[in-house]
């Protein structure tokens, strides 16, 4: 099916699960800048107090206390948004 093919959110996400945390951590910041996400990561030494890490990408989003936390919380939202799309 040519959706299937088109989206890039599942591809990503299928290849990203994958991946240890480094090389996840990797995938995702190209990701990003390949496809015009954002990938927020507060810095200084007022982390992590300062603000939340915060991921955008292919119309998901999620924030964590730290980048772990964010990427963990982005897959399980692309999941959840990849299974509303095949049910509906």
């Amino acid at each position: 099916m040519l959706s299937d093919i088109e989206n890039r959110r599942a591809r990503f996400y299928d290849r990203v699960i994958l991946l240890d945390p480094k090389d996840m951590r990797d995938a995702v910041v190209n990701e990003v800048i390949e496809s015009g996400g954002s990938y927020t990561v507060p810095q200084g030494e007022s982390w992590p107090a300062s603000h939340l890490a915060e991921i955008s990408l292919h119309g998901v989003s999620s924030f964590g206390a730290t980048e772990d936390e964010a990427i963990s919380n982005w897959i399980r939202q692309a999941r959840r948004v990849i299974r509303a799309e095949v049910e509906a």
